[in-house]
């Protein structure tokens, strides 16, 4: 059970996380509920063409949702000019060279982030254990490659990734630069999802202050070495 808060928990954090923090949680709302209404819709439309057209306007809604987040993020980091990054900011992704093309420097990105979310860990830590000959490293990258050809293909969904979603990106987003999201008790960080967590319900503080040690963790373990490739 959580204690009252003596003290104003926003105080401790940047004021651009509140703000990013805003943005993500009307942008998943948004998505959740045209999931929901997209759902019912096509259970009323048999017709596979009226299906395809269907998913077409659902297609377009969705890529409108997320070009007007990234508008908004945008917005908010000139407004606050260079945010203080932090060395736990996305270490999964890997710069591609400027000489690839834009589309394969985005796919690549997307892929890599793809297997974070399914694996908890960095796809070039996965690509080198393969490289030693590591079956299991092997077969995380083909279930990677599945979810991707899913997606890619238009082949349905894929399996939903293990943990609580909305909870990883929120605490991604505070520990990408120094937000101050760490320095947070447990009480005052089940205060900060009761506000700005898409899911609506009231958060369990002994829990949340577990997964932030977890996603701690797991993006310390991301983080590249010296012999890779720089960032």
């Amino acid at each position: 059970m959580k204690v009252p808060t003596k003290f104003n928990w926003q105080d401790k954090l940047h004021p651009a996380f509140g703000e990013l923090a805003t943005v993500y949680k009307k942008g998943m709302t948004e998505l959740a509920e045209m999931q929901r209404e997209t759902l019912t819709a096509l259970a009323s439309k048999p017709i596979p063409q009226l299906r395809a057209q269907e998913a077409e306007r659902v297609t377009a809604r969705r890529n409108k949702v997320l070009e007007q987040m990234d508008r908004q993020i945008i917005a908010i980091e000139a407004r606050y000019g260079s945010l203080p990054k932090s060395p736990l900011c996305y270490p999964y992704l890997t710069d591609r060279p400027k000489k690839m093309p834009d589309n394969e420097r985005l796919a690549y990105g997307l892929f890599e982030m793809l297997h974070w979310e399914r694996h908890g860990e960095s796809l070039r830590d996965t690509t080198k254990a393969d490289a030693g000959g590591d079956i299991t490293a092997w077969r995380r990258i083909s279930r990677t490659a599945e979810d991707w050809r899913r997606i890619d293909f238009n082949k349905g969904e894929i399996k939903p990734f293990q943990g609580n979603l909305y909870h990883r990106d929120l605490m991604e987003i505070g520990l990408s630069f120094a937000s101050g999201i760490e320095k947070l008790t447990a009480e005052e960080l089940a205060d900060c999802f009761d506000a700005y967590c898409p899911c609506g319900k009231t958060h369990d503080a002994d829990a949340l202050k577990k997964q932030r040690a977890r996603v701690l963790m797991a993006l310390k373990a991301a983080l590249p070495v010296k012999s890779d490739p720089p960032r």
